[in-house]
């Protein structure tokens, strides 16, 4: 599973200490690149560099996770449970199936 890690307090060459973003815990910093904060609705959003969505594997629509611990946050990219694959096998096996399947459902 792909994740960015964000950690507090670690200095980065060249960058204030802030944040540190990077691939794996304890690695070398890979990217370090800064966002604002901004309301969106109720909530604060800030958007994620393209350059980090290409390296998970990311797109607009995926789902995205947030695990906090004492150094920072992970981001991790939450796979989808149902799939394109999933549900085109679904509806070959209703189609091939579709007089037994009617029949269940007059039961």
């Amino acid at each position: 599973m792909a994740h960015v890690n964000i950690k507090q307090g670690q200095q980065a060459r060249g960058v204030s200490s802030k944040l540190r973003l990077g691939r794996n815990v304890g690695k070398a910093v890979a990217k370090v690149e800064e966002r604002k904060l901004r309301k969106v609705g109720n909530s604060v959003g800030v958007t994620i560099p393209v350059t980090i969505l290409n390296d998970m594997g990311l797109k607009e629509g995926d789902t995205i996770s947030f695990e906090t611990n004492n150094d920072g946050i992970v981001l991790k990219r939450k796979d989808p449970i149902v799939t394109d694959e999933f549900m085109s096998l679904i509806q070959k096996v209703a189609d091939e199936n579709d007089a037994a399947l009617k029949a269940l459902v007059e039961r």
